[in-house]
């Protein structure tokens, strides 16, 4: 009779945690993309210390069921992710095709991905890491980054942006896991310098970074720019058993000034406690397109997401 009576109790306790994290289906208008797999979701939204409204694009997996609940996958430059024939080059990351491949062959857990897109004229100064700008030794190379970027940093406030107005706002409208084990970040070139930023000033709320052909410095002899974010990471890296790193970069086109200080920045990671916590990649030939990046997207989701 107990057991009965404790099973009924488990029971109902499941069901109302059930009827708890139900939620209906998103009432938004699907992005006018042509994808392989899913669905994509449009919204503008808006925060005042960023000071400008962000298209924001949601994309949920092939089958997605309100009453699961599903880990999220942030990414900057979400213009370039999912439908070649949108973008300024005809070229996308192809998100979808990349994870719909993983979850036929039962290798991830299909995660919803947030595609915030940038604005053109100020996406340097936008994905730019202040904190990372202000380490920067060589008054050349910090000039260099000051004229890129117009003087104008919003870094920071892009940071807010995510975790205080487009998070909250997914968490809301979809079937989410919210907890921070649950939630990554990825971008690459200055959406990779943003990713590793994001992680550091927000890890409460991310625990993964996805950091694809990061911009280190359009020079190859001068590696100020790359050995500022390494005095960063030494400041700011979350220093637990909890957060975990994907790097990469190429050598051709505008990868080719990063490779020579590529290995340095995979050595600063290892000696902040990341050796086990970091999967990084050098791939010679590779360039700096989403075509490149499209090819081994799948390596990050499957680290992120593995079941």
């Amino acid at each position: 009779m107990k057991k009965c009576t404790l099973f009924a109790v488990m029971a109902a306790i499941v069901a109302c945690v059930s009827c708890t994290n139900n939620k209906p289906m998103p009432n938004l208008p699907e992005a006018p993309l042509e994808v392989v797999s899913g669905t994509v979701y449009r919204t503008k939204l808006y925060h005042a210390n960023f000071g400008d409204s962000l298209t924001v694009d949601i994309w949920t997996p092939d089958g997605y069921n309100t009453n699961q609940a599903y880990p999220v996958l942030y990414m900057h430059d979400g213009q370039n992710l999912f439908d070649p024939n949108s973008t300024w080059n005809k070229q996308a990351w192809n998100i979808d095709d990349a994870i719909a491949k993983l979850v036929a062959e039962n290798k991830i857990e299909a995660p919803i991905v947030v595609g915030v897109h940038s604005i053109g004229e100020s996406r340097i100064g936008d994905l730019m890491p202040v904190k990372v700008q202000g380490l920067i030794k060589d008054s050349t190379i910090w000039n260099e980054m000051n004229a890129m970027c117009q003087g104008k940093y919003r870094g920071d406030a892009y940071v807010e942006f995510l975790t205080q107005t487009v998070k909250p706002y997914v968490d809301s409208v979809f079937s989410t896991k919210p907890q921070m084990e649950h939630t990554a970040v990825m971008g690459s070139s200055m959406g990779g310098l943003m990713s590793f930023y994001t992680l550091c000033e927000a890890p409460n709320v991310f625990s993964k970074a996805g950091c694809v052909s990061t911009h280190i410095g359009r020079d190859a002899n001068n590696g100020a720019l790359a050995y500022a974010l390494m005095d960063y990471l030494e400041q700011a890296l979350p220093q637990d058993s909890l957060h975990y790193v994907y790097l990469d970069c190429g050598d051709q086109n505008i990868d080719a000034p990063y490779a020579p200080f590529y290995p340095a920045l995979v050595e600063k990671i290892e000696q902040l406690g990341y050796k086990d916590r970091m999967l990084q990649g050098f791939y010679p030939g590779a360039g700096h397109t989403e075509t490149d990046w499209a090819a081994r997207v799948h390596i990050p989701l499957e680290y992120f997401f593995k079941k």
